[in-house]
């Protein structure tokens, strides 16, 4: 599936241990990061964009800087998975509105 950065998703949060073992964490809205090739989930993205956005006027270029650390740190890749992360199970991804519906 070729993702848009202009749609919501909806995909399995998965927890890979130093082991490689796997477990899912839980389901989440996702939104996909063109540029980094991974995804943020919603919650995640709209705190950035908004405190970013909306607070760059009484933030430091340094808080401004962390801020986009932070965002990065909680991106979660769909491939090229390490142990001891968590990430998207590609095999879950879903368009929003599209998750119920029977592919013919």
């Amino acid at each position: 599936m070729k993702y848009n950065n202009e749609k919501i998703y909806i995909g399995n949060i998965v927890k890979r241990d130093y082991s490689g073992i796997d477990e899912i964490i839980k389901k989440e809205y996702l939104v996909y990061m063109e540029d980094e090739d991974m995804f943020m989930m919603v919650d995640d993205y709209l705190n950035y964009v908004f405190e970013s956005f909306y607070a760059s006027d009484r933030l430091s270029k340094e808080q401004l800087e962390k801020n986009r650390l932070m965002a990065i740190e909680s991106l979660l890749p769909y491939k090229n998975i390490k142990n001891n992360s968590l990430y998207v199970d590609e095999s879950s991804i879903k368009l929003l509105g599209t998750e119920n519906k029977k592919v013919k």
